[in-house]
């Protein structure tokens, strides 16, 4: 019974890795990542993803021993006092319990996993749309470029760029602030109603 739940604690630390591995990359300006991340990155998904697959399918088999076992333990055929039969039960059903609270804290953390997944890759669209928008207005530009040149009308045009990327951002992030605001006010009637 350790096995499925070794494997399910596995997983967090897999995971929680490779999750403060991309919030770092998202947090760093794009000038200062290193090239070398993006394949160490793609490394730690695989690993996650493997971890993910290793910890389901020795779970599932040791789930299912257990509730053969338990299926076995009912027949009257079994041999044994009713106080051994009493105690196997019982520590079946601590087996049980343990493989069923580590599962739920796997499929937390994938859950968390998943969200992660989704801003990285949102996060990852949103730079190479700006680059190709940037590459679009300055053919030689790179954001990458420490000692970037630009004439006096292409600088106007970038600061008049950047400054409605700006713009339009922070107005999405007013109305994400307002429906979250919206979401927590409606939690919090729930709640109340419900309690």
């Amino acid at each position: 019974m350790s096995k499925p739940v070794a494997e399910y604690r596995k997983y967090p630390r897999v995971s929680q890795a490779y999750t403060a591995q991309v919030n770092a990359m998202v947090e760093d300006s794009v000038e200062k990542q290193d090239p070398k991340i993006w394949p160490e990155l793609r490394k730690k998904s695989q690993a996650k993803d493997q971890s993910v697959q290793r910890a389901s399918e020795v779970a599932s088999a040791a789930e299912a021993n257990l509730k053969q076992l338990s299926r076995d333990l009912m027949d009257s055929n079994i041999q044994g006092s009713d106080d051994e039969k009493k105690q196997s039960r019982i520590k079946l059903k601590e087996s049980l319990k343990k493989l069923v609270d580590a599962r739920d804290e796997f499929n937390r953390e994938k859950n968390l996993a998943n969200v992660t997944n989704m801003f990285w890759s949102l996060v990852q669209q949103a730079r190479e749309h700006f680059q190709d928008e940037l590459g679009t207005l300055f053919p030689n530009f790179s954001i990458t470029d420490k000692q970037m040149k630009l004439a006096e009308a292409e600088m106007d045009l970038f600061i008049l760029y950047a400054f409605q990327t700006i713009l339009y951002y922070q107005k999405e992030l007013t109305k994400l602030e307002v429906s979250i605001g919206r979401i927590d006010s409606a939690l919090t009637i729930f709640i109340i109603n419900v309690l």
